[in-house]
């Protein structure tokens, strides 16, 4: 389910948005790996998986401003 939540994400920024196949790209990794962080469909997200998945981020050492695209 969350797979396919992502991949109508994706068309409705590429085909409404205009956004550039780079841009959509981007989403995609950003998205899958927190899809993958997630492991397994899920239909309701909390604030405490979120900040688990920054945390996380962080001690990978991203860049804050990675951290922030993968956020936003």
């Amino acid at each position: 389910m969350l797979s396919e939540w992502i991949e109508s994400f994706l068309r409705h920024i590429a085909a409404e948005k205009s956004y550039s196949e780079n841009t959509v790209m981007a989403y995609r990794n950003d998205l899958m790996q927190f899809a993958a962080f997630l492991d397994g469909d899920q239909t309701t997200l909390t604030q405490n998986q979120i900040q688990t998945y920054i945390d996380e981020l962080y001690e990978r050492h991203y860049a804050s401003s990675t951290i922030a695209r993968k956020v936003a």
